[in-house]
């Protein structure tokens, strides 16, 4: 009996039975944390020289998460740090700086902002570039992107929780929930069959979940800018109730292409990855480009005008514009890379 590819893409018991949208994300997480482990196991053994200017990309890049520029993308890897130096580089505790050897070599390290103490030394380790480490590169790139999208609409959980109406709950929620579940089953069975079968209803479903969330937002956006098209008499709360609509849709869409990428790359099959994320990027741009609103305003420009925003979400539509640009240039960028390197901690 041969042996199964490890699928792991629901990682919590919460993940394999909620029925709350908010409580599915940790997929994001864990699978740019897989192709990081996959990308080491490809890197060349020399460690790069960094000069200053370097140092300032991989201080942007630890900062977005990754960076590409000139067809070179920088991944930071620091997974195998503990817990409190991760979360001391997330919140600016420690912060990168310069540090020159004996013999004159710049490096970088990872210093605390406030003593000014040498936490960690930062190395630059090249990665060989094979046709499957463009595709890690990819998918790591475009799950971090996702990722952060995620994260700024998991803020809207402070506005509100999903109130769909039934209609929406029977397009969007219940058959990503079923797709969940084929997920899941997919993940414990064991024979690969079976597992091939779970896998392909799954993308059918989510298939259907992406599509009923491009035209809903389609919809919600035309009914907004047509409610926004009078000024003295706005229905305020139906306006709200539209952009919340949208921000769902969105949210849902992005979670199921998440998923959809990660099933995907289970299945070797880059090209089909490429096509949907190719229709995820055309989707999105159109909606923060194209005109639609009494001014000439996109989708997201009538959502960045009117959101009701609070201290927390102020810049969410801004950054989601700028989110899915970096994420189409990026790829475009990576076509023809011409080198990967992991940005590492180490003693």
């Amino acid at each position: 009996m041969t042996t199964m590819k490890e699928l792991k893409i629901l990682v919590s018991q919460i993940e394999m039975t909620t029925h709350d949208l908010y409580q599915m994300g940790n997929f994001f997480e864990n699978y740019i944390s897989g192709i990081k482990k996959r990308m080491e196991a490809d890197a060349l053994g020399q460690i790069v020289d960094i000069s200053p200017a370097t140092i300032s990309i991989i201080t942007e890049a630890i900062n977005f998460g990754t960076l590409t520029t000139m067809g070179v993308q920088y991944v930071p890897n620091f997974d195998a740090l503990p817990n409190e130096i991760k979360e001391g580089i997330k919140n600016g505790k420690y912060i990168i700086g310069e540090s020159k050897q004996v013999n004159g070599d710049m490096r970088a390290v990872l210093i605390d902002k406030e003593t000014k103490l040498r936490v960690k030394d930062i190395t630059l380790k090249e990665v060989k570039t094979t046709p499957d480490t463009m595709e890690l590169s990819r998918n790591i790139l475009t799950q971090l992107q996702m990722k952060q999208i995620n994260e700024k609409l998991d803020l809207l959980c402070d506005m509100q929780k999903f109130q769909l109406k039934r209609d929406r709950d029977r397009d969007l929620v219940e058959p990503f929930f079923k797709a969940r579940d084929y997920i899941r089953d997919a993940q414990v069975t064991v024979t690969e069959a079976d597992r091939e079968r779970y896998l392909n209803n799954a993308m059918d479903v989510l298939g259907n979940v992406i599509q009923a969330g491009y035209q809903d937002m389609r919809t919600s956006a035309k009914e907004l800018a047509k409610l926004l098209q009078k000024p003295l008499f706005q229905k305020i709360d139906r306006i709200r109730e539209f952009m919340n609509y949208i921000a769902e849709d969105i949210y849902i869409v992005n979670k199921c292409i998440g998923i959809k990428l990660q099933i995907f790359d289970y299945q070797d099959k880059a090209a089909e990855a490429k096509a949907t994320l190719q229709e995820y990027i055309t989707n999105m741009h159109e909606f923060a480009e194209d005109p639609i609103g009494p001014n000439g305003e996109s989708a997201i420009g009538l959502l960045q005008d009117n959101y009701p925003y609070k201290n927390n979400n102020k810049d969410l539509w801004y950054s989601f514009t700028i989110n899915i640009a970096s994420l189409k240039s990026s790829l475009e960028c990576l076509e023809s890379p011409k080198q990967t390197f992991l940005i590492c901690a180490e003693n």
